[in-house]
C-alpha cells in the first residue's frame, strides 16, 4: 500500500503541475523509497526496543544525490542503494508516513525545487536570512494543500506525534513573526 500511495500522489501532483504551470518531465528518474528503517547492529534492540535491530523513524525527506554519501555515513556505512535524488518515506514507530498524502506531495515539491534553488541561509544586514528556505517550505506546503483542497499538512502522520506541529495554511501568518 505504501508504494501505491507514493506512486499515485506523486503522479497526481506531477499532472497538476504539468497542466497548471507547464512542468516538464525530469531528465533523471526520482527514486521513492517507502518503509525505510535503520538497522543498527547489536544496538538496535537497546536503542529502538525491537528484537531485530531495525529502527523506525518518524519522518519523510527529500534526499538530493549530493547528500547520499552523508546519509550512508550516518547509517554506519550501510549502503542504501540510492543512486540519485530520492524521496525517503520512513516507517515510523506507530505511523507510516506514506499514509499521509500531503506529506508525499510536500516532499515531492522539494524534489522539484531541487537543491540549487531556494535553499540555504545567507547573511544580510539584519543577520542570518533564511527567506529562500522558507519559500521552499511554503511552496511544498502550498502544492500539497492545493492538490488535496485541504489546508492542513501532516494531519495524520505529524498530528499523531504532535498535533501542534500540523501545518494549517488556513491560519493567517505574517512575516517576520512566522518565518
Amino acid at each position: 500500500f505504501a508504494e501505491v500511495m507514493v506512486y499515485y500522489h506523486i503522479n497526481k501532483l506531477n499532472k497538476y503541475l504539468q497542466e497548471r504551470v507547464g512542468l516538464k518531465t525530469a531528465a533523471e528518474p526520482l527514486q521513492a523509497i517507502t518503509n525505510f528503517m535503520f538497522k543498527i547492529e547489536n544496538f538496535g534492540r537497546q536503542f529502538c526496543g525491537r528484537p531485530d535491530d531495525w529502527c523506525p523513524f518518524d519522518n519523510a525527506a527529500f534526499i538530493p544525490k549530493q547528500s547520499v554519501a552523508q546519509l550512508e555515513q550516518q547509517l554506519g556505512g550501510a549502503k542504501t542503494g540510492i543512486t540519485g535524488d530520492a524521496l525517503l518515506f520512513f516507517q515510523g514507530n506507530n505511523i507510516d508516513f506514506t499514509y499521509d498524502s500531503p506529506v508525499i506531495r510536500h516532499e515531492y515539491t522539494h524534489a522539484l525545487v531541487g537543491i540549487s534553488r531556494l535553499n540555504g541561509n545567507f547573511p544580510d544586514d539584519q543577520g542570518l536570512n533564511n527567506t529562500a528556505t522558507a519559500v521552499n517550505e511554503a511552496y511544498a506546503d502550498y502544492f500539497a494543500a492545493t492538490t488535496d483542497n485541504d489546508p492542513k499538512i501532516g494531519s495524520y502522520a505529524i498530528g499523531s506525534l504532535n498535533p501542534a506541529q500540523v501545518r494549517d495554511l488556513s491560519k493567517l501568518r505574517t512575516c517576520p513573526e512566522d518565518l
